[in-house]
């Protein structure tokens, strides 16, 4: 099995240097509220944007990306200096394939993050203070 756990932030919001289609399971623990702003002055594309591109290209098809996030609403996420962001049950629909054409096609458009990186939605939970997200690569 062919598994990347991201648990340092590293450079994972650049191109990795990973083989398309090449993994089964990605696991990003809370670093993921780390992830760079978009930049537009600097020509910097958003690190959230970018990252869920890249874990697209390197699943394999059926393969799963689990992200484990700060919940909006918690006041210790809120309270990190080196958080960027925050986590909703919202936030991951923007990267889900919609259930129909007239429900979810709106993100799409509006906030530029299609490029082709639509996962199905297996598993949104909140934990406690944090959500847990998993999301399946489409076979089609």
């Amino acid at each position: 099995m062919s598994r990347l756990l991201i648990r340092e932030l590293e450079r994972y919001y650049d191109p990795w240097n990973v083989e398309d289609e090449s993994l089964e399971i990605i696991d990003i623990n809370y670093v993921i509220a780390q992830l760079p702003k978009a930049e537009p002055r600097m020509e910097l594309a958003d690190g959230l944007v970018v990252f869920m591109q890249e874990a697209f290209r390197c699943l394999q098809p059926g393969g799963s990306l689990t992200v484990r996030a700060p919940l909006a609403s918690n006041p210790s996420a809120v309270a990190d200096p080196l958080a960027t962001r925050y986590f909703n049950e919202g936030t991951f629909l923007h990267f889900a394939k919609p259930v129909d054409k007239e429900g979810l096609d709106w993100r799409w458009g509006k906030y530029g993050v299609d490029h082709g990186t639509r996962f199905n939605i297996v598993h949104i939970a909140e934990d406690g203070g944090h959500i847990v997200c998993t999301m399946e690569k489409p076979i089609d």
